[in-house]
């Protein structure tokens, strides 16, 4: 449901308290049960931004456009985290 919830809008990646709030619970409910399920907000958060800068970028998003997207205020915030997801920046990215 966490990664389901963090695709509300473009360039809208709610945060770990909204996301608790909107699953009616408090953010250490949260935290403890993502734990439980062996694994924290910012792993989950950079799957759903990976799988999804994946599938904009297939169809000819631009890097511009998907870092917006994907909620990044600088397309270079982006990149770097690409190259983490990745191992290469969006730019050299397979196809």
């Amino acid at each position: 449901m966490v990664r389901t919830r963090t695709l509300h809008g473009p360039g809208v990646i709610p945060s770990m308290s909204e996301i608790a709030d909107e699953l009616g619970m408090a953010q250490r409910t949260l935290r403890r049960k993502l734990a439980a399920d062996g694994t924290t907000y910012r792993p989950l958060l950079d799957e759903v931004r990976a799988t999804l800068a994946a599938e904009l970028l297939d169809s000819g998003m631009t890097v511009e456009a998907t870092a917006h997207r994907l909620g990044y205020t600088e397309t270079s915030a982006f990149t770097h985290a690409h190259i983490r997801w990745n191992g290469r920046p969006p730019s050299r990215r397979a196809r």
